[in-house]
Parts: C-alpha cells; structure tokens; sequence
C-alpha cells in the first residue's frame, strides 16, 4: 500500500556560487538565509524548512562509485512544505508572498548559482515506513 500525501513539497538541488567555499555557503545558510525564511514562513504559509548537505565521507565516494553516479552535483538539497496546492497558490498570490518571495531570491543571489541549480514542486508517496508498518509491495 502507497501512503499519499496532500502536502506539495519544494525540492530544491542548490549549487553554490563558485567563489565561495562550502563552509562559507553552508555558514551563509545557516547562520542568515534561515532565519529570513523562518520571518516570512509565515507569510509564505510554509509548514516545515529543511536543508540537507551532502557528506565528504567514504560512504558518499563509494555510494557514487557504485552507480557511476556524477560527482558533487549539488551543495544542499532544500525540502519546504505546504498542506497543498490551493496553500502554496495562496502563499505567491497575494502582495505579501510576492514581496516575501522576492526578499528570498535577492538573498539567495548571494550564495545560490541559480544556473546551476534545479527545483520542482513535488508531493510524497511514502513506499515504506517501518514506524508506521506502511508498505507498497
């Protein structure tokens, strides 16, 4: 069984600007871009932000090797949730959210290489959940 969700997910494959270091753009990050999306969430309708960034380990060189896969393609990987389409449409088209988006992308130009990088709007088929004893097959 395929457990559906109802929320629209922002998947977002950021690459830095390329003159900065991956400690400088994580910092950026971290310490600036988060707490401007965490004033506007609001705004924005967002239910949750979260940024990932990928490990230098090993693992990540072997898990790459093993598929053949590309090397560091990205430099975080962005998840921000709404409860739906009809919320995310809302969140953009008012006044507010058009401004609050523009803020975003202005500090984004900061240390985001939008030539680079790839977004979609998304929504979750969870295929398994050990937790919530959910299967698909």
């Amino acid at each position: 069984m395929v457990k559906l969700t109802h929320q629209v997910k922002l998947a977002y494959f950021v690459r830095r600007r390329p003159d900065l270091t991956p400690d400088e753009f994580r910092q950026r990050w971290r310490e600036t871009h988060s707490g401007l999306v965490e004033t506007l969430c609001k705004t924005l309708n967002a239910r949750r932000y979260v940024a990932s960034f990928p490990l230098n380990t090993n693992h990540s060189v072997c898990l790459k090797d093993s598929r053949g896969l590309y090397g560091n393609c990205i430099d975080a990987f962005l998840e921000i949730w709404w409860d739906d389409i009809e919320t995310y449409d809302r969140s953009f088209g008012s006044a507010q959210g058009l401004e609050a988006l523009e803020k975003i992308i202005d500090a984004e130009r900061r240390f985001i290489d939008f030539s680079k990088s790839s977004a979609s709007l998304t929504h979750e088929e969870v295929l398994f959940d050990i937790d919530e004893n959910i299967r698909c097959c």
